[in-house]
This record gives structure tokens, sequence and C-alpha cells, in this order.
């Protein structure tokens, strides 16, 4: 019990914890975020929207952003 429990604690976790964070964080948006793990969305988002509109989004959606909020945002004239 002694050895399962040595290489539990000595495994790499944050592979897991990565994937249950896509997960639930498929629902927001992280505006801080827009030059890494969400560069991809935002990028869709700018060429779509306007640079300027995604920024106003990010001020006007506040943290945690839903990401149904967020576009609805984005939507707005």
């Amino acid at each position: 019990m002694a050895k399962l429990f040595e290489r539990l604690a000595n495994e790499d976790w944050n592979k897991d914890d990565d994937k249950s964070k896509k997960k639930q964080d498929a629902n927001f948006v992280a505006c801080s975020e827009r030059t890494t793990s969400e560069k991809d969305k935002f990028d869709e988002y700018e060429k779509k929207y306007g640079k300027a509109k995604v920024d106003e989004c990010c001020e006007k959606v506040k943290a945690p952003r839903s990401r149904v909020e967020f576009e609805k945002c984005l939507e707005e004239k």
C-alpha cells in the first residue's frame, strides 16, 4: 500500500488537471489568456467582430465570463 501512495505522490498530475480544466473552462472566456490557451478563439473573434469589439466585451462582461454572454456581447451592435 505504501508503494501505491508513493507512486501516486510522484506522478505528474498536471496533464490530468489540464484535461479537466479544459472541459470546465470550455464554457468560459478568459480575456487574460488571449495570447496563450485562448489565442485561436480570440483570433476568430477578432477576425469576425474586430479587435475593438472584443476589447469592449472583455471590459463589459465581467469574469468569470460565460462564453454565451461574451458571444452575445459580440453580436450586439
